[in-house]
């Protein structure tokens, strides 16, 4: 297969903002279990703010690097195309057993719904634009019938956000596909937009594009967030309300269409917005979060191991504060970036990216 196409700096950009703000969610929850009690302060707005859309963007850039990764051998078809399922399927088994792995030590993984979100990806890489459409649509349609007919509920320990039964067939088959953290139905329909996102040109007009539809969108579904639920919970009794408000939130738990749809605005709107500033600013001056997304595999693992590590070893893990958490989570992000820095000064990969592509080239 054809080296694959040259890295576009605005999406490294993107990814940058993708793996800051999952490192504030990560922090948030694991110091004060991202819940709050009576007025949520500034601080929490703020950690809050990430939860459920910097995990999208990261998963709508994934699929941008699939198509990104496949696009000469779609172009030559053929031989070109089996090589590039072959290249996929490896690194869906790499990304899998990398994050079962990894999920003894984080249960919020998401390298192993990555491995699914590939193997499913060497099917959709070639497949027509409408297919993709299709998928991204009918994914959340399955998932509210799944959502009717499962108990969403079974596993969870909410108080404690943890998952009994994950080690057993069952357990690990419902949490990967159905009410997991990032489960593949329906958030696959995150994946196979940014299959979509991946093929198009980014010409100055396209971007302008894309920050707009991003930002007009998430502006539309805020709306709907803040009064249509609202007047829809009027007409309804006592007692059928909490069901409701669910089925037409915005939650990222459960992901109902809202989210899903809620999500994809915003990832769209942020690669936008990255593309314009590289526009504007230049690589130069972007250069520091050019090279944190470049590393971002490297950061997902050392936020945990390292980060969140620390911050065990210092008795400052559980019951916390905001202000630890997030304290915690911009020191490392800063050390990240600075990391990423210097290292791309005289390396082309990060640790992990390097390994990755020794593996599963």
């Amino acid at each position: 297969m054809t080296q694959p196409s040259p890295r576009i700096a605005g999406y490294d950009v993107a990814r940058a903002l993708a793996i800051l703000g999952m490192i504030v969610v990560n922090f948030d929850v694991s110091i004060t279990g991202g819940n709050t009690i009576g007025e949520t302060t500034t601080l929490e707005r703020f950690a809050q703010s990430f939860q459920g859309r910097a995990s999208a963007l990261f998963v709508v850039l994934a699929g941008v690097g699939l198509s990104l990764m496949t696009r000469r051998a779609r172009e030559q078809g053929g031989d070109a195309l089996r090589v590039a399922r072959r290249r996929i399927i490896k690194r869906a088994l790499f990304f899998f057993v990398v994050g079962v792995a990894f999920l003894p030590l984080w249960s919020g993984d998401i390298l192993h719904y990555y491995g699914v979100f590939f193997l499913v990806g060497a099917v959709l890489f070639a497949a027509r634009d409408a297919t993709l459409w299709a998928v991204a649509a009918v994914a959340p349609i399955v998932f509210v019938v799944m959502l009717t007919t499962l108990d969403y509920n079974a596993g969870w320990v909410w108080s404690e956000l943890r998952y009994e039964g994950l080690w057993t067939a069952e357990g690990f088959v419902r949490n990967t596909f159905f009410n997991g953290f990032h489960p593949v139905v329906p958030w696959i329909a995150f994946f196979a937009v940014g299959i979509w996102l991946g093929r198009r040109t980014m010409n100055s007009t396209f971007i302008r594009y894309l920050a707009f539809i991003g930002i007009a969108g998430m502006m539309l579904v805020d709306l709907w967030q803040e009064y249509g639920i609202a007047q829809l919970l009027t007409h309804y009794q006592e007692g059928s309300e909490s069901d409701l408000a669910v089925a037409i939130g915005t939650t990222s738990m459960p992901p109902v269409p809202m989210y899903i749809l809620k999500g994809s605005f915003g990832a769209v709107g942020v690669i936008g917005i990255s593309m314009i500033l590289i526009e504007r600013l230049g690589e130069k001056a972007l250069a520091p979060l050019i090279a944190t997304g470049q590393l971002a595999f490297t950061h997902y693992i050392g936020h945990v191991v390292i980060g969140l590590g620390a911050l065990e070893a210092l008795g400052k893990l559980e019951n916390g504060t905001i202000e630890i958490a997030l304290t915690g989570a911009l020191a490392y992000s800063a050390a990240a970036v600075v990391f990423s820095t210097v290292w791309r000064r005289h390396y082309d990969r990060g640790p992990l990216e390097w390994v990755l592509r020794k593996i599963a080239p």
